[in-house]
């Protein structure tokens, strides 16, 4: 039988969950074996059980062919990676991620937010965005849990922080532990980033912020995605005109430097946030 390695160029976490239903249906097609070298076997082997990963640090294994996934920006995340491995008319299919048996963290009715991202257009730029919601979200009946890894994240001048005394902070915790919050709360609340995927992964309900990626980027599926199309929005899928340049933190390809950077979340209030949650009937 034959080899393949499926080489991910990314170590992201919300790019690999993503992907892997495309995997999964590359193994099927092709009847072979296949290696999987993506850094998180670690919270996929079991639910994928016809692949076999390999660590990035680990030595290569003896393949007949190796096949190399990256995100496209011009393409839905799954799709793109679908497009590496042949699939030219893909249907989305939503990822599973193992669970891991653990009791309620938390006692009261909570809801797991997560803050920080790999870019700083990819935050909620609204000043104070998310204690104010927290808040709001108190006087609902819900206790805001933060789940990210950092207090702060960011570079110089450009720090994002999480919320202070309006949500509990449960940070620093292995991927395990995380996933146990999430397991529990009544749904993910946060921007584009891993952790969405990890919650979409779970079978999670998810409130996603976010303006600078289109909703069709991510999932539409238990997905409250909150967007304004009355800013400027979207520019992270247009390579051509605007390459997405990963060395610059501060990237805002349009309004860099001046009052409208990152307008597209600034935009977003946290009383449309809850009445968006409200309108779904989550809360």
């Amino acid at each position: 039988m034959t080899k393949v390695l499926v080489k991910f160029r990314t170590r992201s976490l919300g790019d690999t969950i993503g992907a892997m239903p495309a995997v999964e249906a590359f193994q099927k097609r092709e009847s072979c074996i296949v290696y999987v070298d993506c850094g998180w076997q670690d919270i996929l082997q079991k639910s994928y059980p016809s692949l076999f990963f390999t660590k990035f640090e680990e030595s290569a294994p003896v393949v007949e062919k190796t096949i190399e996934v990256d995100y496209h920006f011009e393409h839905p995340l799954q799709e793109g990676f679908a497009r590496d491995l042949g699939f030219e008319n893909w249907s989305y299919r939503r990822p599973r991620i193992d669970e891991f048996p653990g009791e309620r963290p938390v006692k009261p009715r909570y809801v797991v937010i997560g803050v920080h991202t790999t870019a700083q257009c990819k935050y909620w730029n609204y000043p104070n965005g998310w204690d104010n919601l927290c808040r709001l979200l108190r006087k609902e009946g819900l206790t805001p849990v933060c789940v990210d890894q950092h207090a702060v994240f960011g570079i110089e001048g450009s720090w994002n922080e999480v919320p202070k005394s309006s949500a509990v902070r449960r940070l620093n915790n292995t991927i395990q532990e995380t996933m146990n919050y999430i397991k529990h709360a009544e749904f993910f609340l946060g921007v584009s980033s891993g952790l969405a995927w990890v919650a979409h992964a779970m079978q999670k309900k998810v409130v996603m912020i976010s303006g600078v990626t289109e909703p069709w980027n991510e999932f539409e599926e238990d997905c409250v995605r909150i967007i304004d199309r009355s800013v400027c929005n979207g520019c992270f899928h247009k390579p051509n005109e605007l390459p997405f340049d990963s060395g610059n933190w501060n990237w805002c390809p349009l309004h860099a430097g001046t009052p409208r950077q990152f307008e597209c979340t600034k935009a977003i209030t946290p009383n449309r946030v809850l009445e968006e949650i409200r309108s779904a009937g989550w809360l």
